[in-house]
């Protein structure tokens, strides 16, 4: 009957032993599981940083390439600056050249007007005072170098006949200086 103390005795000590193992490898576990979870989290801490990396390089790549569009934008906004400095000048130029252009038509309006002032107070010169020759004549002509009853006429609009029934002449013949009644238009 020893025996089966012996074999209660040794399965005991083996069970304490076991059991020892056991509250041991309990203890270790904690210890290799908070280490394996710190490694895993490491692991992940070293994929988010490389992921950070390349989303660093690839902002650095969109900042470089943003950098360089400013660059030609600030390229073109420069030339549109100085084309619109020009513009403006030759705007400046030709609102000049407009207003001496203005100041010439005027003028030559001013002329054109005191020429005809001038040339309609010398025909109205040349009408008789109201009353005197009738409703009829346009006027009185005095006759210049060079003028013909042919020309004198038709600058009055009348025909070579009226004109001479009108200054009872029996030819053409006329001389500087004389005075001839100019009938009415049409005649």
């Amino acid at each position: 009957m020893q025996f089966p103390v012996l074999r209660t005795t040794l399965l005991c000590a083996v069970a304490a032993l076991t059991s020892q193992s056991v509250c041991a490898q309990e203890r270790i576990s904690p210890e290799r599981r908070e280490i394996a979870a710190l490694r895993a989290d490491m692991q992940v801490q070293n994929e988010n940083v490389h992921k950070l990396v390349a989303a660093i390089e690839t902002l650095g790549k969109q900042n470089a390439t943003l950098v360089n569009e400013i660059n030609g934008l600030k390229a073109s906004y420069a030339k549109v600056v100085a084309e619109n400095r020009d513009l403006t000048g030759q705007v400046a130029e030709l609102r000049q050249a407009l207003d001496a252009e203005r100041r010439d038509r005027a003028k030559m309006i001013d002329s054109v007007i005191a020429t005809v002032k001038d040339e309609m107070n010398k025909i109205v010169s040349k009408l008789p005072a109201r009353g005197t020759s009738g409703p009829a004549a346009q006027g009185e002509y005095t006759v210049a170098r060079g003028d013909t009853l042919g020309a004198i006429a038709q600058a009055f609009n009348v025909s070579v006949k009226a004109l001479k029934d009108a200054n009872k002449l029996k030819n053409d013949l006329i001389r500087e200086g004389q005075k001839l009644t100019i009938p009415a238009a049409g005649q």
